[in-house]
């Protein structure tokens, strides 16, 4: 939890080998595994960060997220019961000496539906599906016998010489 810790203006930051991590107005506990080099972030109410230099997660009520240094932290994921009831057997929730905030239920709102576009249809293209029947091809193509060109002599440059 980091009541107070907003008033002195210094933002509480839980760093271990495998990441950061910053409540902000929240319930939360950081776990290191120095056997497994993982950290575990549970954020039980409000919203909560686990970074390194590989990336940021942020939790929400009643997630978690988990890294490596080596690992970009998880993706957050949600608390099971047990994990909750670890946060409301806490010594300050019993004796209710702090109140365990309740999660704010946001309704559902309409999303509007987008008018429709009227897009013309795509033109059909032909689709050539081959078939288990074979195709007979003749055995001898006819040939076909294009005119020859005639040959054209040109004159040819005549010398004028006089022979004897």
């Amino acid at each position: 939890m980091d009541e107070g810790v907003a008033e002195a203006g210094e933002p509480l930051r839980i760093v271990t080998p495998a990441g950061t991590a910053s409540p902000r107005g929240t319930w939360m506990s950081v776990e290191y595994d120095k056997d497994t080099d993982e950290a575990e972030v549970d954020c039980f109410r409000g919203v909560c960060e686990l970074e390194n230099e590989f990336g940021k997660k942020v939790m929400t009520d009643e997630q978690k997220s988990t890294s490596t240094k080596d690992k970009e932290p998880s993706k957050p994921v949600f608390l099971d019961d047990d994990e909750k009831q670890e946060f409301l057997d806490l010594p300050e929730v019993k004796k209710k000496d702090v109140q365990v905030p309740t999660p704010e239920v946001v309704p559902p709102t309409l999303t509007p539906t987008p008018e429709p576009i009227d897009t013309p249809e795509p033109a059909r293209e032909e689709v050539i599906v081959p078939t288990a029947t074979p195709v007979v091809l003749p055995t001898y193509l006819p040939i076909c016998r294009l005119p020859q060109p005639i040959p054209r002599f040109l004159p040819t440059r005549q010398s004028h010489c006089r022979h004897p």
